[in-house]
């Protein structure tokens, strides 16, 4: 017999040896089988692509997670900090429902994680910080392979991030561009990011020092956001009528010297 959920829970793991903790709300299921014995219990909490299977003050974690499906960013970001101090060998799991603790354990035996995970989640988590220099905090969605595919859109995401100067080069036929001459001035560029259930659509500009020799080079910093848009769907059309408008109105603002970086549609 297969058992419903009871309600809500909160799971709690910690590590000493990290300093770190992560929380994430799942879904309980207690045996539907009446007076059973304390040590023959167990019970299930499961949350997005992770269960959890608890028999008194032991537990075993197990998680999949499907490439192409959609899932929510936060709740991804939340879920794979949780995993992965899951494999810390203090890990702690404490499990609280309606604010009373039901359970206090340790795993049976830690997950396994390898590079990936913590690739992805840092991914994850610039993406977040990303969003949010734009002042967008509404929910949003993704799959783990369109974060794979878009690598260099997370390239210009990371280098509006960067605290520190970054350099970005090209091959640029140079004569005749009066506006390079001048050594200071500003880069812009349009940065899209195609996310499951909408298009982001994000002119960023940095403060540049330009150089100019057998190749164009820029060392940029101090990268923003001008201006995010979105759409629900890829639209080309729609796109290049946004970059366009957004490239008129600051160029209408700058003084100085400014290149652009014209992305793909």
């Amino acid at each position: 017999m297969q058992s419903a959920p009871s309600g809500e829970c909160r799971v709690i793991v910690s590590s000493q040896k990290a300093k770190s903790s992560a929380e994430i709300e799942g879904l309980v299921y207690f045996p539907n089988i009446p007076d059973l014995p304390r040590e023959y219990q167990k019970f299930r909490i499961k949350w997005l692509f992770t269960d959890l299977i608890i028999n008194n003050t032991a537990g075993d974690i197990s998680f999949k997670i499907e490439s192409r499906s959609s899932y929510d960013l936060d709740q991804m970001i939340g879920s794979l900090e949780f995993i992965i101090l899951c494999a810390k060998e203090d890990a702690k799991i404490e499990i609280f429902k309606e604010n009373s603790q039901i359970a206090e354990m340790y795993l049976n035996t830690p997950p396994k994680i390898d590079q990936f995970y913590e690739f992805l989640l840092h991914r994850l988590i610039i993406l977040r910080k990303f969003l949010d220099i734009g002042k967008y905090r509404k929910n949003v969605s993704t799959s783990v392979q369109g974060i794979l595919d878009q690598e260099e859109v997370f390239r210009w995401i990371n280098l509006t991030l960067a605290k520190t100067s970054q350099e970005i080069t090209a091959q640029i036929d140079t004569e005749g561009h009066q506006i390079l001459k001048r050594r200071n001035g500003t880069v812009a560029s349009t940065i899209i990011i195609q996310l499951s259930n909408q298009v982001f659509i994000a002119f960023c500009i940095w403060k540049a020092v330009f150089q100019i020799g057998s190749t164009f080079k820029a060392s940029v910093k101090n990268g923003n956001i001008s201006k995010l848009t979105t759409l629900k769907d890829y639209d080309s059309v729609k796109i290049r009528s946004i970059i366009d408008d957004f490239r008129l109105s600051h160029s209408l603002k700058m003084k100085g010297a400014m290149m652009y970086w014209e992305p793909d549609v």
